[in-house]
């Protein structure tokens, strides 16, 4: 149930204060009315009703420090309503394998439904899972490069590369397919990359004395 809307409890607000005023838990309240300890909750501070102070039986009672399967109970481990994430994501993984077929026919229906905002999606967390940018960041780099590759000056026309060290992960520029092959086939080798345009330049030189000779 959405914690942010009276659901059940609608018109019924005024007996849940009375319940609690009266004693009970929020727990007791909600099996009550037969809805969540989480509506409950959202109901009295939407009321503004105060939290009661805790029983004297509970302020010595030791806390819990494990759930009901085994799993550690801190304050990553636990959700708003006190109960265990990793029993809550298990048993969603068992639902979805339980269901693969059906789930894998609902999230494809909603792809082609959304296809645009599934494609930018997509698209910003592959960025900030590799490189740790966004997709605004990405082209704010485009726009700042005037849309060309940094190396050969090329305009793009296809979705740049996004160049980066790949020891230390920092994002460097953007560039086009051919020039971030290359520099991937000569593993960002300065000396290499040195050596390669020595070796381009001697052989054109070469090259054009043969054909200056050929043309006298």
């Amino acid at each position: 149930m959405n914690k942010s809307t009276p659901g059940k409890l609608k018109g019924r607000e005024q007996e849940v204060v009375e319940a609690y005023l009266q004693g009970l838990s929020s727990p007791e309240v909600a099996r009550q009315f037969l809805v969540s300890n989480g509506a409950i909750k959202a109901c009295l501070q939407r009321l503004g009703i105060p939290r009661r102070e805790k029983r004297s039986c509970q302020l010595g009672k030791p806390r819990k420090t494990h759930c009901r399967k085994g799993h550690a109970r801190t304050s990553e481990n636990v959700t708003e309503d006190g109960h265990c994430k990793t029993c809550a994501t298990l048993a969603m993984s068992r639902r979805y394998i339980a269901n693969k077929s059906r789930c894998y026919e609902v999230h494809k229906q909603w792809v082609a439904n959304n296809r645009q905002h599934a494609t930018a999606y997509d698209q910003d967390y592959r960025l900030q899972k590799n490189f740790g940018i966004t997709v605004a960041d990405r082209e704010a780099k485009r726009v700042a490069q005037d849309n060309k590759c940094k190396i050969c000056g090329k305009e793009f026309i296809k979705t740049p590369h996004t160049d980066h060290d790949h020891e230390t992960g920092q994002v460097r520029d953007l560039l086009c397919t051919d020039c971030n092959l290359g520099l991937g086939r000569f593993f960002d080798n300065p000396t290499l990359l040195d050596a390669a345009a020595a070796y381009c330049r001697r052989w054109k030189e070469i090259i054009d004395a043969t054909t200056s000779r050929c043309t006298h």
